[in-house]
């Protein structure tokens, strides 16, 4: 019974190892897909963008079933592995996301910045700070699920509203830059609907983040070992 405990738990320990793994992955395939909208050097990225992660989201979610059917999961180790599941689950969607981003790119004519004239400062300013708190989530998820630290995640949750009243700051300017001048109808709705997924990135960290605060005090997430240098990142 001894053994197959420290196997079901090493296997566990796996799996979360590599969703981190994964999440590494999407933080990545993030920061590439915002250069874009400034440098929209399709070259330096377009092979990141067809390549996959070492571990597709998919796979990891047929692992944890496949882990809870095989040890017969429960209480907290069940919880555990829900919670790392759900993880795969939220990251694929935000892999969507990310791609999603990039093709949008394609309906700019110009990088970003040189919109940000009819956006105003302060729309200029919303947006990079929209930009800032998705990725500072997006980190902040990563550590999170690295350390099993409830304290990271919750501070994770709490930069969702930060990330929120950007995007409405944001949107509020774009809706006065088409008042004062139609002609930008379609490179503002293509920015507007880039800041709607920037948005919907960020409920979708905030979800896994939701899950690992409410599971890792005095849950199996707090007896696997981590690494500090992730915890000090935060």
């Amino acid at each position: 019974m001894v053994e197959e405990i420290e196997q079901s738990d090493n296997e566990i320990r796996l799996l979360a190892d590599r969703i981190v793994d994964l999440g590494v992955y999407v933080e990545e395939m993030f920061k590439n897909a915002i250069s874009l909208l400034f440098t929209r050097n399709w070259s330096s990225v377009l092979t990141i963008f067809q390549s996959e992660p070492d571990i597709l989201p998919v796979t990891l979610i047929g692992d944890a079933l496949n882990l809870i059917k095989k040890w017969n999961l429960m209480t907290d180790r069940l919880r555990t592995v829900m919670a790392l599941q759900q993880a795969a689950t939220e990251f694929e969607s935000i892999l969507r996301i990310i791609g999603r981003v990039a093709e949008r790119v394609d309906y700019l004519e110009d990088d970003i910045e040189s919109y940000f004239i009819a956006i105003g400062p302060r729309g200029h300013q919303s947006f990079f700070r929209l930009v800032n708190s998705a990725y500072v989530q997006l980190r902040g998820c990563v550590v999170a699920l690295s350390t099993r630290q409830p304290s990271i995640a919750a501070r994770v949750i709490e930069q969702d509203s930060v990330l929120d009243q950007a995007y409405l700051e944001m949107q509020i300017a774009i809706k006065q830059a088409l008042a004062a001048d139609v002609s930008l109808s379609l490179p503002l709705a293509s920015i507007s609907v880039i800041i709607g997924d920037i948005e919907q990135l960020g409920n979708h960290v905030t979800r896994i983040c939701q899950r690992v605060e409410a599971i890792a005090q005095g849950s199996l997430f707090t007896l696997f070992d981590f690494d500090p240098a992730m915890s000090a990142a935060m």
